[in-house]
């Protein structure tokens, strides 16, 4: 018995409940955050190789629901390339995580979260003329991310607000992405070896806290200014970065 009279098991099934309630909350309401909010917070009470698959298969479920209210709104012209490339960089991401030690890999999860809260904070924009061409390499980075740390928002995100796309094109072309990336990342996690009952029991333990953080951002999204709630959202990311960067160097 531990703090409170609670097991170790019920402080990590508590612990767990509240971040993926929070993450999913933030993902209904902004669209994205699901992982940036999660996983460098569970992987302080659970190992990187189980964190990232099980938050995989809840970006997979969470991602969907947000495709379903905005399908209508899909550009995949648009995002096709994108697609096709961010296969490419899954194989890799997938041996950066069965080869990376377990401090490695949080503070590589820490920076590039402080990295992307900083550039969405700062508001950095570059000049990009030919699109489909920009969208191979932020395929393959995303692709990379996703498999390897259960993030493949950053580079898509950052892409899609450079690019000044519509609130509502945002979000359903966002939605599908991950869908079809994280749609394949499973099996490719599962034939590694990756997909373990450990990580299928944490997965599923998780859903109800994660069906009802979607619920209650998806209700916010209706009632809460978003640019001022995404700012917040970007303040609390940065400093999970920075916790995860701490984390994996033995600093905490």
């Amino acid at each position: 018995m531990s703090l409170l009279g609670l097991t170790d098991f019920q402080i990590l099934l508590l612990t767990g409940g509240l971040v993926t309630f929070f993450a999913a909350a933030v993902a209904g309401l902004a669209g994205f955050g699901y992982g940036l909010v999660s996983v460098p917070l569970l992987m302080l009470v659970l190992p990187p190789r189980v964190v990232v698959p099980a938050v995989t298969t809840h970006i997979f479920l969470t991602s969907l629901l947000i495709l379903l209210d905005v399908i209508k709104e899909v550009n995949l012209r648009r995002i096709w390339p994108m697609m096709a490339t961010g296969l490419i960089g899954l194989p890799l991401g997938v041996y950066v995580l069965l080869v990376l030690s377990e401090g490695a890999l949080k503070a590589i999860v820490g920076v590039v979260i402080v990295f992307f809260a900083l550039a969405l904070l700062l508001g950095i924009n570059l000049e990009i003329k030919n699109e489909k061409l920009a969208l191979a390499p932020v395929g393959i980075a995303s692709g990379l991310l996703a498999s390897g740390i259960a993030m493949a928002g950053p580079p898509v995100i950052l892409f899609f607000s450079n690019q000044g796309m519509p609130k509502q094109v945002f979000r359903a072309n966002l939605a599908a992405y991950f869908v079809f990336l994280n749609a394949v990342t499973i099996p490719a996690h599962a034939v590694s070896g990756l997909f373990t009952g450990e990580v299928v029991r944490y997965a599923l333990l998780f859903l109800p806290t994660l069906a009802a953080g979607m619920v209650l951002g998806i209700w916010l999204s209706r009632k809460v200014p978003e640019e001022y709630f995404k700012r917040l959202v970007l303040l609390i990311v940065l400093c999970t970065g920075l916790l995860s960067i701490t984390s994996g160097l033995g600093l905490f």
